[in-house]
């Protein structure tokens, strides 16, 4: 057996380039799944976050804000007199970017890639949703995914709020107004 400057046959070094390779690889997808469960966690912590900035929200004003287009009305409060009356107007607000009173509204971790939350309400119910990257986690609902609601260019998956989640709003008012 012919050996080389630095002691190993060609042999040997071809062996441990490959256990190394396979090291490589099985870290790499190691890597991808850590990074995947990091954004879906922060994704779950972000709604709770926002579904505490409504409470809050609603204790200040005593009604939820709107929602349009899956977005919070509720960012960058302004007076204006309306028939002797002092009114306050709400913008939507931009996830990522704006402050739903004192709480900062997030973003989705992977924003820049169509992923987005999505806000639904009455000014006395709301749901919050987002779409986790795995179907593997415990909050993943598939009666959300059922119902097909956008959160950017995924369907939703995972959501929280003060009523039903397998419901939308309307069908949960009807049913209790029947009661």
């Amino acid at each position: 057996m012919k050996m080389s400057l630095f002691g190993f046959s060609k042999n040997e070094k071809i062996i441990v380039l490959g256990v190394l390779l396979v090291i490589l690889t099985l870290s790499f997808f190691n890597f991808k799944t850590a990074l995947r469960r990091r954004r879906d966690f922060q994704r779950k912590e972000d709604v709770r976050n926002i579904t505490e900035a409504l409470e809050f929200f609603k204790i200040e004003y005593g009604l939820l804000p709107e929602s349009k287009d899956g977005q919070i009305v509720g960012c960058r409060p302004r007076k204006e007199k309306v028939n002797g009356k002092e009114v306050i107007f709400f913008e939507k607000c931009v996830w990522g970017q704006d402050k739903l009173g004192e709480f900062e509204i997030p973003g989705d971790p992977k924003t820049a890639a169509g992923f987005a939350y999505t806000y639904l309400a009455t000014p006395k119910r709301y749901q919050v949703f987002a779409s986790l990257e795995s179907a593997d986690e415990a909050e993943y609902d598939p009666a959300i995914v059922k119902r097909g609601i956008s959160c950017g260019v995924l369907v939703c998956n995972f959501g929280l709020g003060d009523v039903p989640l397998d419901k939308s709003l309307e069908e949960y008012e009807n049913e209790i107004s029947e009661d």
